[in-house]
């Protein structure tokens, strides 16, 4: 399949190598891997990280790769794209830092600030409908888009629903508002 990302690992990275030269002790996060991660579909980007346990308690917490989807790579916003790495890198910082998983707590909302990421979780809120959009255009190849209440549904092959209203005719409707004309589109 043809890659339709609009940024590249190499944006993500200069994101991340920005944070680094931040400070010295976030320096760890230019080393970490950069991956994309075709499977992320509706997750936009993820910071795993590799934890030791020794008696049920955890004594080491290292975050070792930052993984991205075809969604947020697909996004029109350079400040979604922004947010979002940098709401990874400060999992990674937060779960050096301290040792453990610190999920979104308040240890992770104090790096957000510290990197000027919004610590509110309102990245994905911010730019839902963009979001939505470009995860629709990353994952499907076909649309069709209620005409009236705007809904778009996505499909991955063409079926016969898809060549009938391609074709001009009405053989569906939108379980959202019941109208029966639509939109094609064919993404690639």
């Amino acid at each position: 399949m043809k890659n339709v990302n609009k940024w590249s690992l190499d944006d993500v990275k200069a994101i991340v190598n920005r944070v680094s030269e931040l400070d010295e002790k976030y320096a760890f996060v230019g080393d970490m891997e950069i991956a994309y991660n075709g499977r992320l579909s509706r997750t936009l980007a993820r910071c795993l990280t590799e934890v030791t346990r020794r008696g049920g308690k955890v004594v080491n917490a290292r975050p070792f790769k930052l993984e991205f989807g075809k969604t947020i790579l697909n996004v029109e916003s350079k400040e979604a794209l922004e947010q979002t790495v940098l709401h990874e890198v400060a999992h990674a910082i937060a779960n050096y830092e301290h040792q453990e998983n610190c999920g979104h707590d308040r240890r992770f909302k104090e790096v957000c600030k510290k990197i000027g990421c919004y610590d509110d979780g309102t990245t994905a809120k911010t730019y839902s409908e963009e979001i939505k959009k470009a995860s629709i255009d990353a994952t499907y190849k076909y649309t069709l888009t209620c005409k009236e209440c705007g809904k778009v549904y996505g499909y991955s092959r063409m079926n016969e629903t898809l060549r009938s209203v391609k074709n001009g005719h009405h053989s569906c409707y939108c379980p959202k508002c019941k109208c029966d004309e639509f939109e094609f589109k064919q993404l690639r």
